[in-house]
């Protein structure tokens, strides 16, 4: 489906009756529907707009933060997952379940104001992750109205939903304030972030910059119910609390999420990881353009980290095989790539 211009966000949208087993039900009654998975952030409210479509929400189930909630935990900007039907029209569905947790979320250590001389961009630094926030861009808690682009301070402790690049910078897409993290009691300070692990050592491991340590009493369900283990190079989410300024005791462990089933995809995103058009990521997912139509076809030469496209094919075993890969201009309604 080709998203008019108005309605673009960066997201996913899976569409196969494969992924009903992921929540989805089929199409609504007499709708003519098909599953669909979708990822993106939220732009608009009544029902929940998600990637142009337009997700009825009168059955839904809400996952906030690993714990029930209600439509009215989310807000414009957060980064959902969809679990439903998209009627034939194409921009009308039902949401069965709808899923936020945000990316990351600890003190900001440093602030960069007027960002590459841009004066509408702020750089801070949360957990040694850059977090690039926008003041067009970036929606606020509307809960807190006092805190803004222009009120950030250091050791504000924030949670922030958005989406990364290609050199791991997180466009902040949804940011707000939890609370002001005190140095002399880290352990008062809650924390979460999502990496990579690695130097796994009994009782520890690294994200980035970031000492983790885990004990007999971190929950560690999510990675048995996915048959995992740590592992060095497993990609997880750590919730917990900080024990110093790059350290965090996890309280759980869990394996990060993933919409790589196989299937039928539309990925409208920024590239990372590339090292090839046969290998780079767009929004989590990888992808194999091996095989694929570029528009324009000089694209099939330029493309690179942090380019703005859209990918159409099937997913096979968690590989987006593109039929079609074309360039997007990340216009001001597009999403983060245009920061």
């Amino acid at each position: 489906m080709k998203i008019p211009a108005h309605l673009k966000t960066m997201g996913i949208v899976l569409t196969t009756a494969g992924l009903v087993a992921c929540g989805g039900s089929g199409g609504a009654p007499g709708s003519g529907g098909s599953s669909v998975a979708a990822v993106g952030q939220i732009t608009g409210f009544g029902s929940v707009f998600v990637n142009g479509i337009e997700f009825d929400t009168s059955g839904t189930s809400f996952d906030v933060d690993d714990r029930p909630g209600t439509q009215d935990d989310l807000e414009i900007g957060m980064v959902v997952r969809v679990y439903g039907s998209r009627n034939d029209d194409g921009v009308t569905g039902r949401a069965d379940r709808i899923v936020y947790d945000d990316d990351l979320e600890g003190p900001i250590e440093a602030i960069t104001t007027s960002y590459k001389g841009d004066p509408n961009l702020t750089l801070i630094t949360v957990l040694g992750k850059e977090v690039l926030v926008s003041r067009s861009k970036t929606r606020f808690d509307k809960d807190n109205p006092d805190y803004t682009f222009d009120t950030m301070a250091l050791n504000d402790v924030v949670e922030v939903s958005g989406y990364f690049d290609g050199n791991g910078v997180l466009h902040a897409t949804h940011l707000e304030k939890s609370g002001v993290h005190d140095s002399t009691r880290p352990e008062d300070t809650h924390a979460e972030i999502k990496g990579v692990v690695s130097g796994l050592a009994a009782g520890q491991f690294m994200l980035g910059t970031i000492t983790v340590s885990y004990d007999a009493n971190t929950d560690m369900s999510d990675l048995a119910k996915h048959g995992k283990t740590l592992e060095d190079g497993l990609q997880v989410e750590v919730e917990g609390r900080m024990t110093g300024a790059d350290s965090i005791y996890a309280t759980k462990i869990d394996v990060e999420d993933s919409l790589a089933e196989d299937g039928e995809a539309s990925v409208e995103g920024i590239v990372s990881n590339f090292t090839g058009v046969g290998d780079f990521m767009v929004n989590g997912v990888r992808v194999d353009a091996t095989n694929a139509k570029f528009e324009p076809a000089a694209l099939s030469g330029t493309l690179a980290n942090d380019m703005w496209v859209e990918v159409e094919g099937p997913i096979v075993d968690g590989v987006l095989q593109a039929r079609e890969v074309e360039a997007e201009d990340g216009d001001e309604e597009s999403g983060p790539s245009g920061v």
